[in-house]
């Protein structure tokens, strides 16, 4: 049976959209066309959706399980030292209140030394240089073994027991080559102030001495050699300037302040005042 529109005198002579709208077909053209849109925006959002989860699984695997995996930060406490074997096979000794950063990320041998004294046993591995930055700069090395002490906000002295190292100083101009160490060799890592004397045995064994728990003063004053204990034990000692050029020699237990204290007061008439149990003052004995 035929439509009235069909059957109006008219409707031959109706364009054909006009003959949709009065029909009434266009309901099923807008009914087919919301339902493929909503089709393509389903299509849309699972494409999006799967991109989404692939960028998550790559940052995981290329970013978060290498930075979880292959990164550390170890801290030292004041009066402790500590030994690691790094990822590589290197080892470290860390001296007290000591920071030390270690990236090994994707084939890097990266370490960052922000505080203290470490002592490093670099793997040698072919064409894969290990290296140490510091804020005064870098040391790079293939193997070997060599002492880096951070001073202050100051250089970093770095002492090469083994080996060969390259110093890189942070504002090392460009073409200028690295600094080459030789065994014996320590250098006070400061950019164009970089500094290298060779050491004797005895010099080398004082550097080396506080991996056996030791502390070796050789006519240090006594404010440089209280300094030393104040920074390992992370205390505050203050020295009377009328002691503080006096010279201290000899070998002293690192980890035993009062021992150090009680040395100086029976060799260089001074007195030891605590204040507290973090604070000492060192002044003339009356």
């Amino acid at each position: 049976m035929k439509s009235d529109a069909a059957a109006s005198p008219d409707a031959a002579k109706l364009h054909p959209a006009d003959w949709v709208v009065r029909s009434g077909a266009i309901e099923d053209v807008l009914d087919s066309l919301k339902v493929r849109l909503a089709r393509r925006r389903r299509r849309r959002r699972a494409v999006r959706g799967a991109a989404a989860l692939l960028m998550v699984a790559f940052i995981t695997v290329f970013w978060v399980v290498p930075y979880v995996r292959d990164t550390d930060r170890i801290i030292t406490l004041p009066g402790q030292r500590q030994t690691l074997t790094l990822a590589d096979g290197s080892r470290v000794d860390l001296n007290a209140r000591t920071t030390l950063a270690t990236d090994f990320r994707h084939g890097r041998r990266t370490v960052r030394l922000d505080r203290g004294e470490a002592f490093f046993v670099v793997a040698q591995r072919s064409g894969d240089p290990f290296i140490v930055e510091t804020p005064a700069g870098a040391i790079r090395v293939t193997g070997t073994e060599f002492n880096v002490r951070l001073l202050g906000d100051g250089p970093a002295e770095v002492t090469l027991m083994e080996g060969t190292v390259a110093l890189e100083p942070t504002d090392r101009a460009p073409g200028v080559p690295p600094l080459t160490l030789n065994p014996g060799d320590r250098a006070a890592l400061a950019g164009a102030a970089t500094t290298v004397r060779s050491l004797g045995a005895t010099e080398l064994g004082r550097v080396m001495a506080w991996r056996d728990g030791r502390i070796v003063f050789d006519g240090e004053s006594l404010a440089e050699a209280v300094a030393r204990y104040a920074e390992f034990h992370g205390v505050a000692i203050e020295v009377a300037p009328a002691v503080a050029a006096l010279r201290v020699g000899g070998s002293y237990p690192l980890h035993d302040l009062q021992e150090f204290f009680r040395a100086v007061e029976s060799t260089h008439g001074v007195r030891v005042f605590a204040h507290g149990e973090r604070r000492y003052h060192v002044v003339p004995e009356l």
